[in-house]
């Protein structure tokens, strides 16, 4: 005990002064606002492994979210590129509306079901009647063409994939020059050909193909790469080989497509049709 208080005794003034500095850099602290966040930054410095630990948990839990604000950014844009507005010089030949509707309509949906194995492929949407989907809509990747819809209920759709025998689409190559129709070959969810191709003079591997003449999908809007040019003519007719630009084995996100003239267009076509 004796020791104990010679100690103390000894060193009263150390003590004394660590105390005081303890009280000092408090009040430091405490004083500001800034020079309060310097402090704490100071302290998260040394936590910042748990911390960033505890962002990713916190962002892996709000994937969902930023994934629809994503998807509806996406679909707004979608909106503006690929669409023009009735009345536009660009169409004003073929529509005259003053109020300047656009001819595209697009809307959000999530695939629920899908296939990429069967001779016919389809999948189904997570959309149907109550969300105003009807058969006859296109329905789009952010990569490419996906198939059109078939089959509706209340709250869900079918959709004739473009994985399928019985689709096809009339295609052009960028540049306007060649033409063909899209089929599925029935052999891989990558692969598909392009028939009644008359001309391969401007057609190389790589080449993008583009949707044409449609009133189911927007002009221009990507749909496979030329992977394989056949010189090989038959009817009259060359043929290519084409790597699909959708991934089908992983899609999640779609949009489905309404042309809003379909119906006045088809009647039109109808009303010349032998």
């Amino acid at each position: 005990m004796k020791n104990l208080v010679e100690f103390l005794r000894r060193y009263i003034h150390v003590f004394v002064f660590v105390a005081l500095e303890s009280i000092a850099l408090y009040a430091v602290v405490s004083s500001t606002s800034y020079k309060q966040w310097r402090w704490n930054a100071w302290g998260k410095e040394l936590c910042g492994p748990l911390l960033k630990r505890q962002a990713k948990i916190r962002s892996y839990m709000h994937l969902n979210r930023d994934n629809q604000i994503l998807q509806e950014a996406n679909r707004s844009l979608l909106h503006r590129i690929y669409n023009v507005d009735v009345g536009e010089k660009t169409v004003k030949d073929y529509y005259l509306d003053s109020l300047h509707h656009p001819v595209f309509a697009y809307k959000i949906a999530h695939v629920i079901e899908n296939t990429t194995n069967l001779p016919d492929n389809y999948l189904i949407l997570d959309k149907g009647s109550n969300d105003s989907l009807r058969p006859g809509l296109g329905v789009l990747s952010e990569h490419g063409v996906v198939g059109i819809v078939k089959e509706v209920s209340p709250h869900f759709s079918v959709v004739m994939s473009l994985l399928h025998s019985k689709f096809n689409l009339s295609v052009i190559l960028k540049g306007g020059v060649v033409t063909g129709v899209l089929y599925w070959d029935g052999h891989h969810h990558r692969q598909a050909v392009v028939r009644n191709v008359s001309s391969l003079d401007d057609v190389s591997v790589g080449d993008t193909l583009w949707t044409h003449h449609s009133l189911i999908f927007p002009p221009q809007y990507p749909i496979a790469t030329v992977s394989e040019v056949s010189k090989e003519v038959e009817d009259g007719f060359y043929t290519l080989k084409v790597r699909l630009l959708t991934p089908f084995d992983r899609l999640s996100a779609v949009w489905v497509v309404e042309n809003n003239f379909y119906d006045e267009l088809k009647s039109l076509k109808d009303s010349i049709a032998p």
